[in-house]
């Protein structure tokens, strides 16, 4: 329900925006993390000021300071692109346990402009300052009674 929903709200934005999609999977940690987005991002071609194929690789070994940077360097990036507006998506994040990995998606929810966008799809709240989010009114949720199929939605789907 929460994928096929997501990819429909999806589908309905404007011609022209640009999706980032970012499917995780049980092993994924920071660093495959942030090479799975550095890939997404491709076809935006982002003007990397530093290597992208080292990216990840320096945020996996940065401190938890030293992260900050390297999110300004991304969010400058995404804001650089020539895209009128994107989407970043993280599918399946609740089989993500990399404590590092949620850090870092708290930094770049904080920075991100407003001309990118980030979709968290997940069957449990994720670790972020969804709270926050809420009262600046930068929030849409959806959860398990929005995504429920009714009776004759789910008669719709088997015939």
């Amino acid at each position: 329900g929460k994928t096929a929903l997501l990819t429909r709200a999806l589908a309905r934005l404007l011609a022209g925006t640009a999706v980032a999609w970012i499917a995780a999977d049980e092993d994924d940690d920071l660093e495959r993390l942030v090479e799975c987005l550095v890939a997404a991002l491709e076809p935006c071609d982002p003007p990397w000021r530093s290597a992208p194929e080292r990216l990840a690789a320096r945020v996996a070994a940065a401190s938890p300071p030293q992260r900050l940077p390297l999110v300004a360097e991304m969010v400058n990036t995404l804001e650089a692109t020539g895209v009128a507006h994107g989407v970043i998506v993280f599918d399946d994040l609740h089989r993500v346990a990399d404590p590092a990995f949620h850090a870092f998606l708290r930094l770049l929810l904080e920075r991100l402009g407003r001309r990118w966008s980030i979709a968290l799809a997940s069957r449990v709240e994720p670790p972020v300052p969804l709270g926050r989010l809420r009262a600046a009114g930068e929030l849409a949720e959806f959860r398990q009674p929005q995504l429920a199929f009714t009776r004759e939605e789910a008669r719709r789907l088997l015939e």
